[in-house]
């Protein structure tokens, strides 16, 4: 999760080829968190209900894209002014990546409180079916 936030910043850079490398960096960490994202359910909720709680945790990652498109819209449509839709380039978007950025930010952390918090918790159970 270290990287995401990282390539968010990255992208308030105005060169091409930050573009392309931070591009790449999200779509190798997203791909990552959704293979993830099964196994570490499991790990933290158990094995009860382990198939509601995957649901849960699998349907927040369309959620939150569509909450951070929504985001993107709403501050793309701030930076236009009156001008409305003739914002265009990089400077349209830096404080979108900004925000981004600082919430990926937030996410880490508290994925790494959680991880640290359960890592003393951590019994080795079988949730094989």
């Amino acid at each position: 999760m270290i990287p995401m936030p990282a390539s968010f910043f990255l992208l308030t850079s105005d060169s091409s080829i930050c573009l392309y490398i931070s591009t790449s960096i999200l779509g190798a960490c997203s791909g990552a968190i959704a293979v993830i994202a099964s196994s570490t359910t499991s790990e933290l909720f158990g094995c009860q209900n382990a198939s509601i709680n995957q649901n849960i945790v699998l349907t927040s990652i369309p959620v939150g894209s569509l909450l951070f498109g929504h985001l993107a819209a709403l501050n793309y449509d701030r930076e236009s002014g009156s001008n409305y839709g003739e914002c265009t380039g990089f400077n349209c978007h830096k404080k979108t990546f900004i925000i981004w950025g600082i919430i990926c930010s937030m996410g880490t952390i508290l994925s790494s409180v959680l991880h640290l918090r359960t890592q003393k918790f951590y019994t080795n159970s079988d949730c094989s079916m």
